[in-house]
């Protein structure tokens, strides 16, 4: 995957890429992969834009998140690099998606105890879309129209899983080591130490 990684970043060179968002985990994880920085056009989008502008030839590739990562088939594109996959070949951890932060002050300004209070609300919520998973199925139905029903549980199930309720070591370590990745490659500030609220058994 590492050769592969690099070979794609060769390819990109000169080329355009749309992606959604430059301070996103997607990209940042991309440049860890193919090298620092793509040398082409970099072309930030609005993420559900980016399979149509490159099935247009408005881009000559593009950076995939949401269910555009299950549904690119259907613009008749291709996949070059799985960036879950490098990931967990490359630490053997879990790629994280995304997290809730909190500010370290908040019981200073609202009370002892407003973090793990604030910390427990989101916990709450993921672990009440995990226990009604039609319901979730439903929300989401609207925003995904002319996606099959199994295209939607594959997707569901991606960004909902038991790392979603307790991120635990594996977690944790994921996001330590993609933040100390991104510092150490010059493309993100020192994380600091990261302290978890709740889930981190």
């Amino acid at each position: 995957a590492g050769a592969g990684a690099e070979e794609i970043g060769r390819w990109l060179s000169g080329r355009s890429l749309a992606v959604p968002g430059l301070d996103t985990t997607a990209y940042l994880v991309l440049r860890l992969a193919v090298g620092a920085a793509p040398a082409g056009r970099v072309v930030p989008t609005v993420f559900h834009d980016v399979p149509g502008m490159v099935a247009r030839g408005e881009a000559d590739a593009g950076l995939l998140i949401h269910d555009a990562q299950l549904t690119y088939g259907t613009y008749g594109l291709r996949e070059m690099l799985d960036l879950g996959g490098w990931w967990l070949e490359e630490t053997g951890l879990p790629l994280p998606l995304g997290g809730n932060a909190v500010r370290r002050d908040l019981d200073e300004r609202f009370g002892t105890g407003s973090v793990e209070e604030v910390g427990e609300l989101l916990s709450r919520s993921v672990r009440h879309a995990v226990g009604h998973r039609e319901e979730g199925l439903r929300r989401i139905a609207p925003m995904t129209v002319g996606i099959e029903r199994a295209t939607l549980e594959r997707y569901l199930d991606m960004y909902v899983s038991g790392l979603t309720v307790s991120a635990g070591r594996a977690g944790r370590a994921s996001i330590e080591a993609l933040l100390r990745r991104g510092y150490e490659a010059g493309l993100g500030p020192d994380p600091g130490v990261i302290d978890m609220v709740g889930g981190d058994d």
